[in-house]
C-alpha cells in the first residue's frame, strides 16, 4: 500500500537533487562589482595578467580598493618601507624605468602608505601622498603637464618632475607589482576600476 507513494516520493527526491560537479564552472560574484581583481601570488612580484596595453591620453584616473592582504610583513623589516607598486604609465614612449608615473603604496605596520612614484630621464623619485584604508574605495589620477606629473590621491594633489614638454601620457599600462627587493610574502588582491 505504501510502495507507490515511496517510489513517487523518491522519483521527486532525485529529480530534484542538484548535479554536482567539479564546481569549476561555476563562477563566484566579484567582491567588488565593477571593478577588476589584480592577483598577485605568494612568491611572485608581478600581477596575472600583467601584459603591456598602449596608452595615450592627457591623464589616468581610476578608483581602487585594497583588501586585507595589503597587511603583510617582509622577511628582511628593512624592505617593509619599499614601495610597491599600484597603477601607473610608462611615458614618451620610453620604457618604464626611464621615463614613467605611478601611484605606489606599502603597509607600514599601521596602515596603507599611498605614494607618488616616478621615472623622470631614468632618475627614481617617490612622494608620500597620504594613507588608505582596507575595503575603501579611493580615487587616483596623474595628469600630464608641461615638465610635470600632477598627482591627485582623493583631494590631496602633488607635483613630481617630467622631463616630457608635451601634455600627453605615452606609453604602456603599468599594473600592480609588489617590491622592491622581496616577492609578495602572500596572495595580494587589489581591485582597479578604470575612469574616463
Amino acid at each position: 500500500m505504501f510502495r507507490p507513494f515511496v517510489i513517487l516520493l523518491l522519483g521527486l527526491l532525485i529529480s530534484c537533487s542538484k548535479e554536482t560537479g567539479s564546481g569549476n564552472d561555476i563562477t563566484p560574484p566579484p567582491k567588488y562589482p565593477g571593478f577588476k581583481e589584480f592577483f598577485i601570488p605568494q612568491g611572485a612580484n608581478y600581477c596575472q595578467d600583467n601584459e603591456y596595453r598602449a596608452f595615450r591620453a592627457p591623464q589616468l584616473s581610476f578608483a581602487a580598493i585594497f583588501d586585507s592582504s595589503a597587511i603583510y610583513t617582509t622577511t628582511n623589516p628593512a624592505n617593509q618601507a619599499d614601495i610597491n607598486k599600484l597603477y601607473g604609465v610608462s611615458d614618451g614612449n620610453t620604457h618604464h624605468q626611464q621615463n614613467s608615473a605611478r601611484f605606489g603604496w606599502n603597509w607600514n605596520g599601521n596602515e596603507i602608505q599611498v605614494h607618488a612614484y616616478c621615472y623622470a630621464g631614468g632618475v627614481r623619485s617617490n612622494k608620500l601622498l597620504g594613507s588608505a584604508e582596507i575595503g575603501k574605495t579611493y580615487h587616483y589620477s596623474i595628469t600630464a603637464d608641461s615638465g610635470r606629473y600632477i598627482f591627485q590621491f582623493e583631494d590631496k594633489i602633488d607635483y613630481m618632475t617630467r622631463v616630457i614638454r608635451d601634455t600627453v601620457l605615452n606609453g604602456y599600462s603599468l599594473y600592480p607589482y609588489f617590491g622592491g627587493d622581496e616577492p609578495a610574502p602572500h596572495a595580494i588582491r587589489i581591485y582597479i576600476q578604470d575612469k574616463p
